[in-house]
């Protein structure tokens, strides 16, 4: 949490307020919802350029009444919206976040990639949450490199300790001798939970037991569910849906997996980490900046059941390397992605970019300078 006495914090919401709402209220930051919080018109499809132009006039008159310091966008819809808004009402120094990886051009009409490419110009600093995020943005977006900066995601190094509060048992159904498999992730096509299916359904010799932590999203959840129970490990998978209490299952847990076909940087893995859990997570995007593989898990190629079926069998009949790679990433994720390691750089930036001429290369966290020192 950033310092609030030393900064003046609000969030503006493009959507509904969301369960982090009061939380962060309670800490002394205002969180401002949509004008038309609940209205369900301004989300049907067809009347979705109402809801944008009502969404950026709203933040327009928020920026030019407040005129705030500096103004920070996170995900895309952010960026597109507010991002003309505060250029048209004359904040000097905004900042973008780029959480993933830049495939979503592919699924989105020509001109939101033309948008931001063109606020990519605008910008005073934009921040990348992975190494590859960050060579997408310098090499593809042709971002100016000396503004691009690499901050990775950080979780509570505390996130799962001391939680062993669950009847894990009794509430999901695993027994004494299984090796408990989770993956938390909602169930979007590309997070690959069918490939994971594919892989357990490999290891039926196996004493295990799969939970699958996340929102069911359209049809997905029941396609999911009946390839299990077509693949016969239908009674070894629980569907858990999304959860609020995830440092709490994750200690009771032996395995961490995150086999996603596409992923900016996941806290997941690091919490996976924290919590002192081998992972086996695929070779796509801030994966690779997370996991030493052999050391803290084992990285597999993306869309490949066999090999993550030959991943988790190594973990699943090793006890002692499961154990010895989750002491191991305990030990990367307090040095490298600690909640506080992540907090500091963001109060660097935004000290650095409130000076009259900021040079961000005093930060350290210029990505160019970040590939050339790889942690």
């Amino acid at each position: 949490m950033l310092d609030s006495s030393k900064y003046d914090v609000e969030v503006l919401t493009f959507g509904r307020r969301g369960g982090m709402a009061d939380q962060m209220e309670a800490l002394g930051v205002k969180v401002l919802g949509p004008w038309f919080e609940g209205a369900r018109i301004l989300v049907h499809r067809r009347l979705r350029i109402i809801r944008a132009a009502i969404a950026l006039l709203r933040v327009f008159c928020n920026f030019f009444i407040r005129r705030p310091d500096i103004v920070h966008f996170f995900l895309p819809e952010s960026y597109l919206i507010a991002g003309p808004a505060a250029l048209l009402a004359g904040v000097k120094r905004c900042v973008m976040s780029r959480r993933s990886l830049n495939q979503y051009f592919d699924r989105k009409p020509r001109y939101v990639k033309k948008i931001e490419l063109w606020l990519h110009s605008k910008m005073s600093a934009i921040l990348a949450n992975s190494q590859v995020v960050a060579e997408q943005l310098i090499h593809q977006e042709k971002c100016d490199h000396r503004k691009v900066i690499l901050l990775h995601n950080g979780v509570d190094v505390d996130f799962g300790k001391g939680e062993r509060s669950l009847n894990f048992s009794k509430e999901f159904g695993v027994f004494e001798g299984e090796v408990t498999i989770v993956m938390t992730a909602n169930l979007i096509e590309y997070k690959g939970h069918h490939d994971l299916l594919d892989a357990c359904a490999e290891l039926k010799h196996l004493n295990w037991r799969l939970l699958l932590v996340g929102k069911g999203i359209g049809s997905v959840e029941n396609a999911l569910m009946q390839q299990a129970q077509r693949s016969g490990i239908g009674q070894r998978v629980r569907f858990l849906g999304g959860r609020s209490d995830v440092q709490k299952i994750l200690p009771h847990c032996d395995i961490g997996v995150l086999v996603s076909h596409e992923e900016g940087f996941s806290n997941a893995i690091i919490e996976y980490m924290a919590s002192g859990l081998p992972v086996v997570a695929t070779c796509v995007g801030g994966n690779l900046d997370a996991v030493v593989d052999g050391e803290t898990g084992i990285l597999v190629p993306a869309q490949n059941p066999k090999a993550i079926a030959c991943a988790l069998e190594v973990l699943i009949e090793d006890k002692v390397k499961r154990l010895s790679m989750g002491r191991r990433g305990e030990e990367r994720v307090a040095q490298n992605f600690s909640q506080g390691k992540c907090v500091l750089g963001y109060e660097k930036i935004y000290d650095e970019l409130s000076k009259k001429e900021p040079h961000l290369s005093d930060t350290g966290l210029l990505a160019s300078d970040y590939m050339l020192n790889n942690m």
